[in-house]
């Protein structure tokens, strides 16, 4: 590491032993990570005022931004903290008393009993900004942020126009929603969005520099996610904290609020947008493993960013297998010996993703002119996918494959030799948690597959956020006229593959409908597996044999009053936020081990 990256992060940096920690057990953390399929991006481990520990796997780097979903709600809460501090409103100060104009009509008493159905508006002129921060708000469910953003109408409304079922502060419903509402409420009183309210308070005065929010409607930061920064950044949020709002002798948060903040309110293992755990400890977390965990009674901070699925179960159990052991187990007799040598060469050797296997034999230059530059046409599809393009005139060094849809023509580069770095614009929301960017970072490679080379798969890895995209493009007809376009991501709260879409080459005469068309897409549907990642809700209730199964083996689920609600988003995903009960590893298995054994039949 060079010496001016060490002084640009704000941090020291130290070796484990110089320091009484174990370089072999930061070691094993990193090891089991790899050998338990725990899919790591980026760590930052800080300890007795240094840093003794970092790792990027490429092509995740210490310089590029990653989103941090959940955790975005730690960093709200600074801003709200400041903003009460400046007297701007109060932890009572209602949301009615905010937003005096967009309340509607009060046409409920206020009286019902919790658990009823009061009349809209009940409870709501109860609410405080306390209920927010600490997801207690009184509504009976809480809001995902990938199907909160996919409301293009005013947030504002949609969440005043949701019934508040329980008297505020009784009930713990966590939502992306009550955190939304507390940036709406920064930004009508300070006149600033959260962002750049926080830039001279808390983004400058930390020397965070690439901190990136998501605006919403209305001028609003989501508050609840949208949040792209470095690890450092997250590690520096979670290192305030220890130090009780203190930063390099200056007071940045007022000590008071930093105490109630991480620390159980009403009665739930959660303070004001942080979670809290029963050794004491507390952490900032975003879905698929970004995670900022403070540990006061072992002057530690650890910053994680990650692509785990079904909430980070298995990487929260990885680093609390490891962590607070290694770090309890300090020896301070032992200041100042030798680092171990293979920890330094471990950490800068890490990838995400592995060198590319020379390929054993690759198309005919016949098949690879049959297919380039050639405009597929596709037939209506889910994702709106007009057509579709290779261009393999460079190859294997340089690819293209572009996808046109109604907002444009979008680039994947790729090779077949290497992994390629560039940027694409081509993103599918329900593929990535409901986000969609501008552009994104890639680093993506090719290969042909199959007996006759007829699959061509493209990876790409997008290093700013979790997500690893694959995109398969078949060509099952000798003539190669007709192609079928896959996608599927590592993971998501949605399904994690899109439906497959056909397209030929329109040749005077031919027709998007043609006999033959259809019928490799109904051959297609009869080959449908089943799972609980790559299944949708509604796609499993509309199918009564795999309908059967969830009677079977999860029949609590089938009674939930949001299910419907939720058709869009995978199973893995319900089970993690509905259940009454702990799904565990065998009955997750059990559930796929059944799915799995269904075929569609080829007319629904």
């Amino acid at each position: 590491m060079a010496a001016s990256e060490l002084q640009d992060d704000g941090f020291t940096h130290a070796s484990p032993e110089s320091l009484g920690y174990s370089s072999s057990a930061i070691l094993g953390f990193v090891d089991d990570a790899a050998a338990s399929g725990v899919e790591l991006h980026s760590f930052m481990l800080y300890a007795s005022n240094a840093v003794i520990a970092e790792g990027w796997w490429w092509p995740y780097q210490r310089n590029l931004p990653h989103v941090m979903h959940s955790a975005t709600k730690s960093f709200l809460a600074v801003a709200v903290g400041l903003a009460i501090e400046e007297g701007y409103f109060g932890l009572d100060t209602t949301v009615v008393s905010v937003f005096p104009e967009r309340m509607p009509p009060a046409t409920g008493d206020g009286d019902a009993v919790d658990g009823d159905s009061p009349s809209l508006p009940s409870f709501l002129d109860q609410m405080t900004v306390e209920d927010l921060l600490t997801q207690t708000s009184g509504h009976d469910h809480g809001e995902s942020g990938g199907s909160w953003r996919s409301i293009e109408s005013s947030w504002i409304d949609k969440f005043i126009s949701t019934p508040v079922v329980h008297r505020p502060g009784t009930f713990f419903a966590y939502s992306s929603a009550t955190s939304f509402m507390l940036s709406a409420i920064v930004t009508r009183t300070t006149g600033l969005s959260v962002a750049d309210y926080l830039e001279p308070r808390f983004f400058r005065q930390l020397g965070i520099r690439l901190a990136h929010w998501d605006m919403g409607p209305e001028g609003i930061n989501p508050g609840g996610n949208g949040l792209s920064c470095l690890t450092v950044d997250l590690l520096k949020l979670g290192v305030l904290h220890l130090q009780k709002g203190m930063w390099k002798g200056k007071r940045i948060l007022p000590e008071k609020w930093v105490q109630e903040a991480t620390k159980a309110q009403r009665g739930n293992l959660y303070g004001y947008q942080w979670w809290i755990c029963e050794d004491g400890s507390y952490k900032a977390r975003g879905m698929f493993g970004q995670l900022c965990i403070v540990w006061p009674d072992l002057d530690a901070v650890l910053a994680v960013t990650a692509a785990v699925s079904r909430r980070a179960a298995a990487l929260e159990e990885l680093i609390d297998k490891h962590c607070p052991g290694l770090l309890a187990s300090r020896n301070k007799d032992a200041v100042g010996s030798q680092p171990l040598d293979h920890l330094s060469s471990r950490l800068a050797g890490l990838r995400v993703v592995a060198e590319l296997p020379l390929a054993a034999k690759t198309p005919s230059q016949e098949m690879i002119q049959a297919v380039s530059r050639e405009r597929y046409v596709a037939a209506p599809n889910e994702d709106g996918v007009l057509a579709f393009a290779l261009d393999l005139s460079s190859a294997p060094q340089q690819c293209v494959l572009r996808i046109d849809n109604r907002a444009g023509a979008h680039h994947v580069s790729f090779s077949m030799d290497t992994w390629l770095e560039s940027y694409t614009t081509s993103q599918v929301a329900s593929l990535h948690h409901g986000y969609t960017w501008p552009q994104l970072r890639s680093v993506a490679r090719g290969r042909w597959m199959g007996a006759t080379m007829e699959c061509l798969e493209v990876v790409l890895q997008l290093p700013e956020t979790a997500f690893r995209d694959t995109i398969l493009i078949t060509f099952p007809q000798p003539d190669r006229s007709i192609a079928k376009l896959q996608r599927s991501v590592n993971v998501n709260s949605f399904t994690s593959r899109r439906p497959p879409i056909y397209a030929t080459i329109l040749r005077k005469g031919d027709e998007l409908s043609s006999p033959e068309f259809l019928a490799l897409a109904e051959r297609d549907r009869a080959t449908t597996k089943f799972s609980t990642s790559e299944t949708s809700v509604g796609e499993l209730l509309d199918y009564q044999p795999a309908r059967d199964v969830l009677e079977a083996v999860v029949p609590e689920l089938l009674s939930h009053p949001r299910l419907q609600e939720a058709r869009d988003y995978s199973l893995d995903m319900v089970l993690s936020q509905a259940s009454k009960r702990r799904i565990d590893s065998n009955m997750m298995a059990e559930l796929n081990r059944r799915l799995a054994a269904l075929t569609v039949p080829a007319v629904l």
